[in-house]
């Protein structure tokens, strides 16, 4: 009997490790990543993009470009109509340009 409990009690040990390593590690480095990038190419709007990832980082006006903050590669080009820059805790920065329409036109992803 007493065998019994303890494979019962070191597998909801395992079962909360597991959980653990998924929400703290797995999930914000690789799962989180990949969801923006996604939600990215569906062209959302300039609100739906602040809503999502807060307040930007760095914000360019129409013709401006991002400065260099050590994160590579920087964007070449100048912004049509706008653009922001976002990093979320333990993940890459991304730098967003919007159209004339105010919807996502382009974005690039740098790492540090």
């Amino acid at each position: 009997m007493r065998r019994n409990w303890s494979w019962a009690v070191n597998g909801a040990i395992g079962i909360v490790l597991a959980g653990l390593l998924f929400f703290e590690f797995v999930a914000p480095y690789c799962v989180q990543p990949g969801l923006d990038l996604t939600f990215l190419d569906g062209r959302p709007s300039r609100d739906e993009v602040v809503s999502r990832f807060g307040e930007p980082q760095e914000q360019i006006g129409p013709g401006g470009r991002f400065r260099m903050t050590g994160w590579r590669p920087l964007p070449e080009r100048e912004a049509e109509y706008g653009g922001m820059a976002f990093q979320r805790p333990n993940s890459d920065k991304i730098y967003v340009f919007f159209s004339a329409d105010g919807r996502v036109a382009s974005f690039e992803v740098a790492r540090s």
